[in-house]
């Protein structure tokens, strides 16, 4: 009976030992893939560098949008937008803010930092003054910054670009 119980004893105490060292190394590993996912020189916490930047207030864009650009067919969706990009190593992070009524409306990426398994970014729309004067022209601001790539999600930005882009 003794001998039956230590082999048995045995028996769960390698299955536990497997168990633990099993699941360790998913845990590892999991972290591992995650921090391959990190831009190069980023930690958690980092900001990202602003490689290049452009901001046009004519693009005739129809909505909001939030966009990250991977590609170059996604970059000429956007046919104003003339960046230097290589997308090897660098993605595009694009902000419009859809059809404004007066030329000082703008807005503004002014910050991109790698959060809690994603990357974040600051977004700030400016209006003027109720008592700024309306611009018979429609404007239709964007800015687009681009920045060392990574395939962590972009918190509030989304790769899709919809239809009817432009206003017609």
């Amino acid at each position: 009976m003794q001998r039956w119980l230590c082999r048995r004893s045995k028996s769960l105490t390698a299955l536990f030992l497997i168990g633990v060292v099993g699941n360790l190394g998913c845990v590892s590993n999991r972290g591992l893939a995650l921090n391959s996912q990190l831009p190069e020189g980023v930690a958690h916490g980092d900001d990202l560098p602003i490689l290049g930047e452009l901001s046009q207030s004519q693009t005739r864009i129809a909505k909001p949008l939030r966009i990250v650009i991977y590609d170059y067919p996604s970059l000429s969706q956007f046919p104003l937008l003339e960046l230097d990009v290589d997308f090897d190593s660098q993605m595009v992070l694009l902000a419009a803010m859809g059809p404004a009524s007066s030329r000082s409306c703008r807005i503004e990426i002014e910050s991109v930092w790698m959060g809690d398994r994603k990357i974040e970014v600051d977004v700030t729309e400016i209006y003027p003054d109720s008592d700024d004067q309306k611009s018979p022209a429609i404007v239709s601001p964007i800015h687009a910054v681009v920045v060392p790539r990574s395939e962590l999600p972009v918190s509030g930005f989304t790769s899709r670009i919809p239809k009817n882009l432009y206003l017609q």
